[in-house]
């Protein structure tokens, strides 16, 4: 039983969903923070493996443990909707139920916040390799000595088209004040399946959040094969536009802000294209494929990704059938 007396600082919202092998270390790493005034809202997902099992169990160890149950998978952003309704902090901390964090991370993140007069801080990622372990490298530079900048609306935006060459802030998972989400009635955006985080941090910039990002890697980001961040469809691409469409609309148009949505919206189209190339190519219709690599930025593409399959076969095409492609499709 969660102790109503005091109100916890810090809640973390973890959605989880068939993660037995990992949610423990999740789980234990936010226990660890050197701010004990900590809650950990874990929403099992309708999992058919024995995560809200495990979760029960360290729950009943300790009572800052909360487990809330779904019979059936929402998916990421309803997960998260409802640990957030559950939460009680002043700070909403999102971590990633096969991830873990450095036990100051959530003292240092506060110091920001405070020092800052920030809504939303969030810090480096550093990435591993799931099952060896091996250290990846960190997700964004780092200096000689640690800084904090802060990110705006544009340059939030800019970060995120996608497959663009910047490191994506979208990925970054952000502790956001409690307060300023209640106030300005933002909440996750549950048509997505991916990019979730982002456009809640969108929404919250644009909305006037002020938002500081922590070059220090204090938070441990698992690099998994079988990830939902890394299984992107067309789909998925959909939903995002419609999303995107929508904060249109609400920005004044001819302004920066609506120039960078704009660019994003582009990005998200391009990647949709890219996604029909990999879709059709494979399915073998190769027809399809080489009227999209028409399109001289595909090129860039699929030598950026490494679609050896789609090159050789590509050129194969414009040899035999397509007179047309001529070679400065390739540049």
């Amino acid at each position: 039983m969660r102790s109503q007396n005091v109100r916890p600082v810090v809640s973390f919202i973890v959605a989880a969903h068939n993660v037995e092998r990992y949610v423990t270390t999740a789980i234990r790493s936010a226990l660890a923070q050197t701010v004990p005034e900590i809650e950990v809202i874990v929403v099992d997902d309708g999992s058919r493996d024995a995560t809200a099992q495990i979760v029960e169990e360290i729950a009943r160890e300790d009572f800052r443990v909360v487990l809330v149950r779904r019979k059936t998978a929402g998916g990421p952003a309803v997960a998260r909707n409802l640990a957030m309704h559950h939460a009680r902090g002043e700070w909403l901390a999102v971590l990633d139920s096969d991830d873990s964090i450095e036990a100051e991370r959530t003292q240092r993140l506060l110091a920001l916040a405070r020092c800052t007069s920030s809504d939303l801080v969030a810090d480096n990622l550093l990435r591993f390799e799931d099952g060896t372990e091996r250290i990846l490298s960190c997700f964004l530079p780092i200096g000689p000595a640690p800084f904090a900048v802060n990110v705006d609306a544009i340059e939030y935006l800019d970060t995120n088209i996608m497959f663009g060459t910047r490191p994506p802030l979208g990925y970054l998972k952000p502790m956001i004040a409690a307060d300023f989400l209640s106030r300005r009635g933002l909440r996750y955006d549950e048509n997505l399946r991916v990019g979730e985080d982002f456009q809640l941090c969108a929404e919250a910039l644009l909305a006037g959040a002020r938002y500081v990002v922590f070059s220090e890697p204090l938070y441990r980001y698992r690099v998994r094969a079988d990830s939902v961040s890394r299984s992107l469809s067309i789909h998925d691409l959909d939903r995002l536009a419609v999303a995107w469409a929508g904060l249109r609309e609400r920005v004044p148009r001819g302004s920066h802000l609506s120039e960078a949505l704009h660019r994003y919206a582009r990005g998200l189209e391009r990647a949709r294209t890219f996604m029909r190339l990999v879709a059709a190519t494979k399915d073998h219709k190769w027809s399809e494929a080489a009227g999209i690599l028409r399109r001289p930025e595909m090129w860039a593409l699929v030598r950026r990704f490494g679609c050896e399959a789609i090159v050789k076969r590509a050129d194969r095409l414009r040899k035999r059938q397509l007179p047309e492609f001529t070679t400065e499709h390739a540049q």
